[in-house]
């Protein structure tokens, strides 16, 4: 990923993380006990407002942990900033029911045949069905509840949206 395609929020979280690296830095050489003592200290500290870091890198990056601070630190060592633009948690929709959509034709028709199956009903009729579905192994009871889940939500989110349209006209 190059620096140069990075959008206006990825680029806030990579100047907030050198501030942070920076305000680490100046609080380690102040700091009597060590650098694995002053991580521990410089973070509390952070995450308890104590530190004075500018208003837009407090707000970017609210709290830090010890192993966010090494991380960040090592990755600008490295000269690697574009990771530094990282937001993580953004793989939602990309398990196995996302990529293989006979897999999700599978669920939805089960769901809608027999409404009151289980994720473990399901998840018997992949295993039994791995070569239909090419798969190596089935997955997991909670990733199949997990999406039974968001689909039962969505659909929810659906009806209510109906509903509401029906109520207007």
């Amino acid at each position: 990923m190059q620096l140069k395609s990075l959008d206006k929020t990825a680029e806030n979280r990579i100047n907030a993380k050198i501030e942070i690296i920076r305000l680490w830095t100046e609080f380690e050489k102040n700091f009597v006990g060590g650098k694995t003592l002053s991580k521990a200290f410089f973070c509390s500290a952070y995450n308890l407002g104590h530190i004075e870091a500018p208003t837009w890198a407090k707000q970017t990056i609210r709290t830090i942990s010890q192993a966010s601070l090494m991380r960040w630190a090592r990755q600008i060592t490295q000269k690697d900033l574009a990771r530094l633009a990282g937001k993580y948690g953004n793989r939602k929709n990309s398990g196995v029911f996302y990529t293989n959509h006979l897999l999700q034709d599978y669920v939805f028709a089960m769901i809608n045949t027999v409404p009151h199956c289980t994720a473990r009903m399901i998840l018997r009729g992949i295993s039994v069905n791995l070569q239909l579905f090419k798969l190596r192994q089935p997955p997991s009871l909670k990733t199949v509840t997990r999406f039974m889940g968001d689909w039962n939500a969505q659909a929810r989110s659906n009806i209510e949206k109906n509903k509401n349209v029906m109520e207007l006209k």
